[in-house]
């Protein structure tokens, strides 16, 4: 049996955020029926896309807790 990637594991063990776990969801079920590699590639910039906003809107929720950046 194939070693499982942490990508696969994190996925089987719904450790991703939504938006990204629906992508990556996407991408492995194209790649399963041996979708085309241009897809494939798009389907992964999706999945980066759906991690730099989650991270961002993760960022953004931590300065907004600060005291120092909230409008009194």
């Amino acid at each position: 049996m194939p070693e499982e990637t942490t990508l696969h594991r994190a996925y089987r063990q719904s450790q991703l955020w939504p938006p990204i776990y629906a992508a990556v969801d996407v991408l492995l079920r194209r790649r399963a029926v041996d979708a085309e590699p241009y897809e494939l590639t798009w389907r992964l910039i999706h999945v980066w896309e759906c991690v730099v906003l989650t991270l961002v809107q993760a960022a953004i929720s931590k300065l907004m807790a600060e005291k120092d950046y909230r409008k009194e």
